[in-house]
């Protein structure tokens, strides 16, 4: 597995396949490689196997993910996205940044268990990578999915979704109706 680092002071590149090989030109990355250059970079240590990439920030991660999904379509090419929250925050991080990282986290699980596979590329921010995470084995459960056409039991629907944490929240979001319903 390669591990990576973006451009600035917490980069990091490592690649176990090509030790000390650290970009085409054999040396460091440097402060002015963008986004571009640094995708192809990826790309090319891509090449000897598993790699590991840590962006500076959320923004530049997310950049270089997709660039580097479309230097390498064949390739796995996971985001795997901070917390949304501050750090010593006691808010949740928002519904949909704790499913896009249970996504990613569930499709690095998956690929882990492939006998054969093609190589893969984690890329994240350093605040991704200083988040503690969850035994692996905890995201080998497919999570619930509804697809369009499919019908759904109501009454078993609200007792799985009760199961796995989610809680039932039968607040109108419009006053009118909290009205009409004698509320």
């Amino acid at each position: 597995m390669a591990i990576i680092r973006a451009k600035k002071a917490f980069e990091l590149f490592y690649c176990q396949a090509c030790p000390g090989r650290f970009s085409r030109r054999g040396g460091q990355m440097s402060v002015s490689q963008g986004i571009g250059e640094t995708a192809l970079m990826l790309l090319d240590a891509l090449g000897a196997g598993d790699l590991l990439y840590l962006a500076d920030d959320e923004q530049d991660a997310e950049a270089i993910a997709s660039a580097l999904m479309s230097l390498a379509p064949d390739d796995h090419v996971v985001l795997l996205p901070s917390s949304d929250t501050l750090p010593g925050d006691s808010a949740p991080a928002s519904p949909s940044n704790i499913g896009k990282r249970v996504a990613a986290l569930r499709h690095l699980r998956r690929l882990a268990e492939e006998p054969k596979r093609r190589p893969l590329a984690t890329i994240m921010s350093g605040e991704g990578a200083a988040r503690l995470y969850a035994d692996p084995a905890a995201f080998a459960a497919a999570p619930p999915s509804l697809r369009v056409g499919e019908p759904i039991d109501p009454t078993n629907f609200a007792a799985d979704m009760e199961k796995i944490g989610y809680v039932a929240d039968d607040r109108s979001m419009n006053q009118a109706r909290w009205r009409s319903a004698g509320r």
